[in-house]
C-alpha cells in the first residue's frame, strides 16, 4: 500500500510504502529495502527512512510524481509492444512492475 505522507519538521512531501509480511517471509521482504538503502541514481526513487514492526516494513521514499510508470510505456510504445519492452528489461511475465513505482494512494 502506498500512501502520501508529508515531514512534519520541513512540510516536505514524501510517500510511504507499507509492506505487512510473516515471519517467515520477513528476509524476502527486507530484501527491497536493503536494495533500495544502496541505490543512489537520478531514474530511481530515493529511499528517505525505513521502519520495521513485527507485523510491517514501512520505507519512506521520495515522492514519485506523475503517473505510474507501466502507464508511461504504454503510452510511448503501445500496449503490445509496452508489454514486450517490460519483459525485454527484466520484468516478469506479467509485466508486474516492482512495487513502488506508484503515486498517490495506489493499494498494490
Amino acid at each position: 500500500m502506498i500512501r502520501l505522507c508529508k515531514e512534519n519538521a520541513t512540510g516536505k512531501h514524501f510517500m510511504a510504502k507499507i509492506v505487512p509480511y510473516e515471519a517467515e517471509r520477513k528476509q524476502s521482504v527486507l530484501q527491497e529495502y536493503e536494495i533500495l538503502k544502496v541505490l543512489h541514481h537520478e531514474r530511481i526513487m530515493a529511499l528517505h527512512e525505513a521502519y520495521i514492526t513485527p507485523r510491517y516494513l514501512v520505507l519512506i521514499c521520495e515522492n514519485c510524481a506523475g503517473k505510474e510508470i507501466l502507464y508511461s510505456i504504454v503510452d510511448r510504445y503501445g500496449r503490445a509492444r509496452g508489454l514486450r519492452q517490460c519483459r525485454r528489461h527484466g520484468a516478469t511475465r506479467r509485466c508486474r512492475l516492482p512495487p513502488g513505482f506508484a503515486t498517490r494512494r495506489t493499494t498494490w
